[in-house]
């Protein structure tokens, strides 16, 4: 059976990381309402929620060591057994460790996606934007370059390879335009920082394969922990447990203040 032993340590740091996010959230100097500040509030949500997780699992390993007492009944006592064998059976303790590991990553990161989004249409120029937005059309355009192309065509190819919002542009391609924009102003190494945000999108991506990878062999150390992406096997790590996930999700949120800081734009960017 996989030891639980760590779980009480960990679910102090993690309540220590929803403090630390919330100190980030006050010092950002921009509304409540600005998605620059409202972005804190999300990711708070996301780590509460894994913080409950976590207490849930130290929560029923106490009760079925007897080290909480509760009132059962015949009804409801064959469900707090159920739940009693996710601390007893090593798979179901592993599925729901999977399970909330999932959702912080996969949660995390779509409240970054979000941010990054809105902050792209707000700050970048509007140039700028049309290139993000018609980069696929333009590249199949060039690829065709010197043939004939009808006009009912062409209008056919705006319609299906032209974005109509950015929110379906990639992550890093808006990415790499803000830090272009906010190179001179960021306090971070940019280049260590998209190294990050390529690890974290693929991480993220192999969740909705059951944490199969597809595409180029890769590999990342964050903190010590080394995770290796094969194309078509399972993602592998040195650690599956709870001790990391909110410090990848606390990295992420740093990345984000950087930028959030380091754009010249004093206007509200009102959360959507």
């Amino acid at each position: 059976m996989e030891s639980l032993d760590y779980i009480p340590e960990n679910i102090e740091q993690i309540q220590r990381y929803l403090e630390f996010i919330k100190q980030d959230g006050a010092q950002i100097p921009f509304d409540e309402n600005d998605v620059r500040t409202a972005f804190f509030g999300l990711i708070y949500d996301v780590v509460d929620n894994y913080y409950r997780g976590v207490v849930f699992v130290e929560l029923i390993k106490s009760i079925g060591a007897q080290k909480i007492l509760i009132e059962k009944t015949e009804i409801i006592n064959r469900h707090i057994e159920n739940l009693i064998q996710i601390a007893v059976h090593p798979d179901l303790f592993a599925s729901h460790r999977n399970n909330i590991n999932r959702s912080i990553l996969t949660d995390s990161w779509s409240a970054f996606e979000l941010g990054i989004t809105v902050l792209s249409d707000h700050a970048l120029a509007e140039e700028v934007k049309s290139e993000l937005l018609e980069e696929q059309y333009i590249k199949i355009i060039d690829g065709l370059k010197g043939a004939p192309i009808e006009e009912q065509i062409l209008k056919k190819l705006k319609r299906q390879f032209i974005k109509n919002h950015l929110t379906h542009v990639s992550i890093n391609r808006k990415c790499d335009k803000l830090f272009k924009l906010i190179e001179a102003n960021y306090e971070r190494v940019v280049d260590s920082d998209k190294l990050f945000l390529t690890f974290y999108g693929k991480y993220r991506n192999c969740l909705h394969s059951n944490y199969i990878y597809y595409g180029n062999d890769f590999s990342y150390t964050f903190e010590g922990v080394n995770f290796s992406f094969e194309n078509r096997k399972p993602v592998r790590s040195d650690k599956m447990d709870f001790t990391y996930h909110p410090n990848l999700v606390m990295e992420l949120g740093r990345i984000f203040k950087a930028v959030a800081v380091a754009i010249n734009f004093d206007e509200m960017i009102p959360y959507p």
